[in-house]
């Protein structure tokens, strides 16, 4: 009867110890860092017709590798993240992109998409819920506006005319955009 008892306690610590290991070795393999490139800080400002220009995206593309990216606070400055966790661009040459989205007030909702807003706000209030269109009393707001670009088609897309080359170190490179 001891006999059995210490073989199963054998198989319980072997079966303790190879669990051990194997977590060991799969928490190694994820820790181990990954190989990025060497990295620099990017931060500068962006204006539009020498004004700060908040809440436009900027994206830092070289010519193969990852992307940076960062959007503009209120005073028009930025930073970039190269990841979540890691700041930075990759050295080198980068084309440049900054978009804005705004709501387009010129442009009109079409008859079906005025038909659903109307739809919908009708549904919220038999729902005694609040109108997510419209406000103090004023016309109602589509629910999904016209976006366009602030910014201009040169500055924004793969054709974009913006560069920059950053170098090791920290990088302040500012845009002084003008919409024609």
């Amino acid at each position: 009867m001891q006999s059995e008892v210490k073989k199963r306690a054998c198989v319980c610590f072997y079966f303790v110890v190879a669990c051990v290991a194997a977590a060991f070795t799969g928490s190694g393999c994820s820790n181990n860092p990954a190989n990025y490139p060497e990295v620099a800080d990017v931060v500068g400002t962006v204006t539009l017709d020498g004004k700060p220009l908040e809440g436009a995206s900027i994206t830092f593309a070289p010519q193969s590798g990852r992307s940076s990216s960062g959007v503009t606070d209120s005073s028009g400055r930025y930073s970039l993240n190269y990841t979540g966790s890691i700041r930075g661009a990759m050295l080198g040459s980068h084309r440049v992109m900054i978009k804005k989205m705004v709501r387009d007030k010129a442009a009109t909702s079409s008859k079906s998409e005025q038909v659903m807003d109307k739809a919908t706000n009708l549904m919220l209030q038999d729902a005694g819920l609040p109108l997510t269109t419209g406000t103090n009393d004023t016309e109602n707001e589509p629910l999904k506006p016209v976006m366009m670009n602030a910014v201009g088609p040169q500055y924004s897309g793969p054709e974009s005319i913006l560069s920059a080359e950053v170098k090791p170190h920290t990088n302040e490179i500012n845009f002084d955009l003008v919409n024609e």
